[in-house]
């Protein structure tokens, strides 16, 4: 039966950084994305709806949750 309290072989490998970057690659695009629709909402349609403001709180509130 393996000891649980060593590390493996090759020594405590960890993805973190790797998976954290790529969450805020992601978070950056969505923010890009984002703004793009709210700017086309506003400033060409001059209609913002519900879904704006959901999308808004949405990637406003997204930080915290990473």
């Amino acid at each position: 039966m393996p000891d649980m309290a060593s590390p493996p072989p090759g020594g405590d490998v960890t993805r973190a950084p790797l998976l954290d970057g790529v969450d805020w690659s992601m978070t950056g695009l969505a923010l890009i994305f984002v703004i793009c629709r709210l700017f086309s909402r506003y400033r060409i349609i001059r209609k913002p709806g519900l879904d704006d403001l959901v999308i808004t709180i949405s990637i406003v509130s997204e930080p915290a949750a990473s």
